[in-house]
């Protein structure tokens, strides 16, 4: 009975009782029901200050413990209280509180119905709701809410030691949900001491998410038992440099993970007629949605959370970003506790952080017309050094594979001073042009957002067409054709091509893409030999074509443009002929066999399920001849139309370009090398020809061999090693790359391949960036603890000596042979112990044996005796 329970603590308060006896029968006798009258007895600061620290990690999981734990923060001693709420930050585990959210608020959704039909009816309803254990989001707000009490009461020389380790922790145990994140905004406003009248309100869910303890600022604060002296002097500013890294990794984490869509809305608003008629905009969605509401309203409160801590000079976010990291690290476990900061030089600023702060104060200063300056940057050099710093730092190859915020705020900027003109301020080499378009125009390839994947190629375009030389326009579009491994990327070459002729016709302009000169360097990589597509099996086939869809598609839709009056000047005599001889003809040919085996029924495993009939057949099928050139063409298909992308922002005027010293147009040697494949005659050279490799040959994934007319091809297999064209490319059931096999212990049966991929893409990132030798050393120690039973043993096993070398020796574009029940086994075990949380726990020992290990991931060799 609580009468029972709470007479039992009542009658053995100290000094019946000694203090660790009455925390043994608190402990016996808790239950929410006691929890009123536990507080009461808190209000005693002696008895909290000896008992109250011990309390946390019991009260947390009470439903409405907050008002104890208040108690606890307000009355007991800091500085104990304070290290037992950092620890219990760093066993949550708030990654797993998606489901839990998901079944408490059908609980609630169901228990709510029956009270409100109870009410309807006229009955007696009953006034007690359905009690819940706190999720672990409400844990941390909790948590969070309590130093938020804790560390203005401790007095000592270095609080900024206290505050470091609680922030870390914070850090450490942050998920960026709405509620996380409004618990930390809370938190550093009182920490800092800065006030802001609260922002008008809005009818939405946050509001209503926030789990906090409403302390009154009446409630009074017992002083700090151990206080010392005054702090140092400098102190002061320590914290403040804290704080500011602080809400700059929390902000990074923020976005990162919740879309702003900042390039597109600013896209939006530049453009306005880009939006599709009837449809919403990003922008009205970020105004109308309550979701998305609460993402802007919590972004503007970080932002302004950072203007109060002082962060609104440009150059210290600049030198944030582009500071060099120290590359002396000590691995010394003893030593990284007592590491803490002594001056404010020694926080460094969150890098992607930074560059979020700089983007939300450009994206204020155009769409909610903010009064603050934004920086003074141009393209070049600024935005090319931009992306640099944050874009395929690990080579082309992995360029598409970052963050989406980082990729959203390098497109933002760029969109904001291509609007404005701020192309160049000092000299532009090529080489930098070329290097910086490639950048983009792989971002506008193999980003997985739709809406960055069309904000990057608006951008590329337009920094292409704007540029003054159309020797260098022409250069990185027919290298792009020749050299690039994305097919999609290719067409958008090709749209790029028509754009510059299209642009040559309606201004007159007596350039290379006024003449022929434009269409024969680009002859040889825009309509590839495809005559080897005869030899292969419808189902390669339907592979072959599937991966090269967007490009025919493109290349299908320039042929019918070249071939009106309009353009016959810049067609080269007999380049028609030649290209429905080797590319048109064979292309044709090969779809009717491909729908053939389409329409006869094909096992399904081999057909790509992404070509239908109607996608094959429309934009390939010519049931008259190609037209020559100067000859009127009857009405394109519907469907290539259609498919054709829509042409980005052609710029008027004059290019801003001009004033480069070193951007004056000069006449090119031609080359000896550039005729036509079974041309009937000799064209004017190619000016493509640039000096130095091609940007594109960095990518180990883009070898392309010279003169090689089937190079499309080849390459879609150099690309992907692996089966032969005449097995199956997709086994319905992957081969086990290693001999232990951990138990299904996760049900991976109803994730859909998105899903999948998208967790392939977490796990496969995590190992490149957590410290595998640190997480080795915390397996260890748990299981010299005997906490590791076989079966997880036989999953470490297979994690460190199977899918992490195949992770780390493994070529970005090459796929990684793993089930969706692997996957959730390596997430939770990195989960578990890449920060060692399982060595939290309050038994010492297990009951298992210890086990036999191998070879620690941090040792020279290690991959290489692996992967022997």
């Amino acid at each position: 009975m609580p009468s029972d329970d709470i007479k039992v603590i009542t009658e053995s308060l100290p000094p019946a009782t000694d203090h660790l006896t009455y925390l043994t029968i608190l402990e016996a006798h808790l239950s929410p029901d006691i929890l009123p009258a536990l507080n009461d007895i808190l209000q005693d600061a002696e008895l909290t200050q000896n008992i109250g620290w011990d309390l946390i990690h019991l009260l947390l999981p009470l439903p409405g413990s907050e008002k104890c734990l208040d108690s606890i923060a307000r009355l007991g001693n800091p500085r104990e209280v304070v290290l037992k709420v950092t620890e219990s930050l760093q066993i949550l585990d708030l990654d797993a509180v998606e489901e839990g959210h998901a079944v408490r608020d059908e609980e609630d959704k169901a228990a709510e119905e029956v009270d409100n039909t109870a009410e309807g009816e006229g009955k007696t309803k009953n006034t007690e709701q359905p009690t819940h254990e706190p999720t672990n989001v409400d844990k941390f707000c909790v948590l969070v809410n309590l130093l938020a009490i804790l560390h203005p009461r401790i007095k000592t020389k270095y609080p900024s030691r206290f505050l470091s380790t609680s922030l870390m922790s914070i850090l450490a145990a942050f998920r960026p949900s709405n509620q996380a994140t409004l618990a930390v905004i809370s938190f550093v406003h009182t920490i800092s001491g800065k006030k802001r009248p609260p922002l008008p309100g809005r009818q939405s869910s946050l509001s209503l998410s926030i789990t906090a303890t409403n302390t009154s600022e009446s409630d009074p604060s017992a002083p700090d038992p151990e206080a010392h002296e005054d702090a140092e002097p400098q102190e002061g500013a320590i914290q403040t440099k804290l704080l500011q890294s602080f809400v700059t990794h929390i902000l990074q984490d923020y976005a990162n993970t919740n879309s702003l869509e900042w390039a597109a809305r600013l896209q939006e608003s530049f453009d306005p007629t880009k939006v599709v008629a009837g449809k919403t905009s990003l922008g009205e969605s970020f105004r109308e949605e309550p979701a998305l509401q609460e993402r802007d309203t919590l972004v503007g409160q970080l932002v302004a959370l950072a203007r109060d801590l002082g962060m609104t000079d440009y150059t210290n976010l600049f030198d944030a970003i582009y500071k060099a990291e120290d590359e002396a690290v000590d691995d010394d476990q003893e030593n990284e506790e007592a590491n803490y900061p002594t001056s404010p030089a020694d926080i460094p600023l969150s890098k992607s952080g930074s560059l979020f702060l700089i983007t939300c104060y450009v994206f204020a200063s155009i769409l909610f017309e903010s009064k603050s300056p934004p920086p003074k940057l141009t393209i070049f050099p600024d935005h090319a050094k931009l992306v640099k710093q944050f874009i395929g730092t690990e080579g082309p190859a992995t360029i598409g594979n970052e963050d989406s915020g980082v990729i959203d705020a390098i497109l933002a900027i760029g969109l904001w001073l291509e609007h404005h003109n701020n192309f160049v301020s000092g000299p532009l080499e090529d080489d930098d042009f070329l290097q910086h378009l490639q950048s983009l125009s792989l971002l506008s390839a193999n980003t997985p957002s739709p809406t960055l994947r069309y904000a990057a190629h608006v951008l590329t375009s337009t920094i292409l067409h704007a540029h003054p030389v159309d020797r260098l326009r022409l250069t990185f579009i027919s290298d792009t054709l020749e050299h690039c491994p994305y097919e999609n990327l290719k067409a958008s070459a090709v749209s790029w091509l028509k754009e510059e002729i299209m642009t040559a016709h309606e201004r007159k302009s007596e350039n290379l893409f006024g003449s022929t000169v434009a269409l024969s360097a680009a002859q040889p990589y825009l309509f590839p030999d495809t005559s080897e597509l005869g030899s292969a099996t419808p189902e390669e086939l339907i592979h072959i074509l599937g991966q090269s869809f967007s490009f025919h598609m493109a290349v299908v839709n320039f042929v019918f443009f070249i071939s009106g009056e309009n353009y016959a000047h810049i067609v080269p005599s007999g380049m028609l002929s030649v290209v429905e001889e080797i590319y048109l003809g064979p292309l044709r040919a090969a779809q009717v066999k491909a729908l053939t085996a389409f329409e006869a029924g094909e096992p399904e495993s081999t057909i790509n399920a992404a070509l239908s009939g109607t996608q094959l057949y429309n934009p390939l099928t010519m049931p008259t001849p190609l037209p020559t050139a100067g000859s009127k063409l009857s009405k394109a298909p519907p469907t290539a139309q259609q498919h054709h992308p829509p042409p980005p922002h052609v710029m008027a005027g004059p290019s801003p370009y001009l004033n480069v010293p070193n951007s004056q147009q000069t006449p090119g040697a031609p080359s000896k090398h550039a005729t036509f494949i079974n041309a009937q005659e000799q064209h004017p050279p190619p000016p493509h020809v640039m000096a130095g490799p091609s940007p594109y040959l960095n990518d180990p994934n883009s070898q392309h061999v010279q003169q090689q007319p089937t190079n499309q091809l080849q390459y879609e297999s150099e690309a992907h090693p692996g089966p032969s064209n005449k097995e199956q490319p997709f086994p319905e059931e992957p081969e086990r790359m290693i001999t232990k096999r951990p138990s299904e212990r996760a049900d991976a049966k109803s994730m859909s391949w998105h899903e999948t991929h998208s967790l392939s893409r977490r796990v496969t990132r995590k190992v490149h960036s957590i410290d595998l030798g640190r997480m080795w050393d915390n397996v260890r120690e748990v299981d010299r603890r005997g906490n590791i039973d076989q079966q997880m043993y036989d999953d470490l096993i297979a994690f460190f000596f199977g899918f992490v070398p195949m992770v780390l020796n493994t070529q970005p574009r090459d796929p990684c042979v793993v089930t969706a029940s692997e996957l959730l086994t390596y997430r939770e075990l990195i989960r578990r112990f890449e920060k060692a949380r399982y060595m939290k726990e309050r038994t010492p020992r297990g009951p298992n044996r210890r086990h036999e290990w191998y070879t620690r991931p941090a040792e020279r060799g290690f991959l290489a005796r692996l992967l022997k």
